[in-house]
């Protein structure tokens, strides 16, 4: 069930949205993938997959920085 987000009541609140928009440019990018015609062009989902891949990288780094770092101390 998509719920929308009308309030942050904490930094971790961020998350969802973080998650949502990444899930939904998988799916664009998946999308892009699958309406490649033949000999058509592989620049575009190119493009846009590098993009996605970075955002996601990035995400995960910081969350590991800042998220997972903690869990060991428990």
């Amino acid at each position: 069930m998509d719920s929308e987000v009308t309030r942050l009541d904490a930094p971790i609140d961020l998350m969802f949205l973080i998650h949502k928009a990444l899930s939904a440019e998988a799916r664009r990018v998946q999308e892009m993938v699958e309406d490649v015609e033949d000999g058509g062009s592989l620049q575009p989902f190119r493009s846009a997959f590098s993009l996605w891949a970075s955002h996601l990288m990035y995400h995960a780094d910081i969350e590991d920085e800042h998220m997972t770092a903690l869990l060991t101390t428990f």
